[in-house]
């Protein structure tokens, strides 16, 4: 059997080696290397929201992302927070 590991140092798979020598720059740099999330590319979780909700957590999680967030734990907080600042502004009828 042949390890995929063999021929990166340390005996490292690709991906961890590839993180080792070519770290993803945070930051104002970091939108180079990760796309951002829109109205027509984001998240599963985020497809069942109403859609006043989603633009308000796409918003939340590209800037939660941008400071250096890991992705998971921004797309959840995202959630919460656009849910309740949904509440908090409500569209005014009339």
């Amino acid at each position: 059997m042949v390890s995929r590991n063999v021929g990166y140092p340390g005996g490292k798979g690709y991906q961890d080696w590839c993180a080792c020598v070519i770290p993803r720059p945070a930051g104002i740099f970091g939108s180079l290397f990760s796309m951002p999330w829109t109205s027509h590319h984001y998240p599963t979780s985020m497809q069942n929201l109403p859609a006043r909700v989603r633009d308000e957590a796409i918003k939340i999680a590209n800037a939660l992302l941008e400071e250096g967030m890991d992705e998971g734990k921004a797309i959840r907080i995202a959630i919460a927070k656009a849910k309740e600042w949904v509440e908090r502004h409500p569209i005014p009828h009339g």
